[in-house]
């Protein structure tokens, strides 16, 4: 993944241009509390499908996010919770 994803913070993702952002990006880094965790939105047969990655020790883990409509803050942030604990 490129140094150059943008980093997703904060935003109102219950508003319709959230999922046009979503669209016109492929991948973006999200944070919480100084954590952050890598979203890739991948081709799976007829659909795409977002990802989350997390390189812990040397080792980097993988799991299923949802579609784009599924990225709310709450569901991110949720995500991200899960890696602190890996």
């Amino acid at each position: 993944m490129s140094h150059l994803t943008p980093t997703v913070q904060r935003r109102n993702t219950q508003r319709a241009d959230w999922f046009d952002w979503l669209y016109e990006h492929r991948a973006f880094r999200f944070q919480v509390k100084g954590f952050f965790v890598s979203f890739r939105r991948e081709p799976q047969r007829n659909s795409e499908f977002w990802y989350a990655y997390k390189r812990i020790d040397g080792n980097l883990y993988k799991h299923y996010a949802g579609r784009s409509e599924d990225l709310t803050y709450e569901h991110l942030v949720e995500i991200v919770e899960q890696f602190r604990y890996w």
